[in-house]
């Protein structure tokens, strides 16, 4: 089959099944093709403590995206290029304190090789 026949996805798969490594998995040798994973958590109360005292209460809302493709390189070595975003909202649940928000972003690369 030719690239055009396959995709570009298809092709890597099929490369990874040809080449000299090795996944820890029961059913196959090539990765999951992209991998990816969105998430949303929500943590209704949660207490900061100083001094065993508690300090202050917030709520946490918290949306995530991250995504990755391995390639392959040649038969023992591959890549591995991911993205991630995070977004997180605390909210507090004390006037004397603001809510406020951290965002995340990174951009995380790993290389791979197999030996024998």
């Amino acid at each position: 089959m030719s690239y055009n026949e396959l995709g570009l996805i298809q092709e890597e798969m099929q490369n990874f099944n040809k080449s000299d490594i090795e996944f820890l998995r029961s059913h196959s040798f090539v990765p999951s093709f992209p991998l990816a994973t969105i998430g949303i958590r929500n943590y209704a109360s949660f207490e900061l403590e100083g001094d065993g005292v508690t300090q202050a209460s917030f709520e946490l809302e918290q949306l995530y995206l991250s995504a990755g493709l391995p390639i392959l390189m040649d038969e023992k070595d591959a890549i591995a290029i991911d993205g991630y975003v995070s977004h997180n909202n605390f909210s507090s649940k004390d006037a004397k304190y603001l809510s406020f928000h951290v965002n995340s972003v990174g951009i995380p690369l790993a290389w791979l090789r197999q030996v024998k």
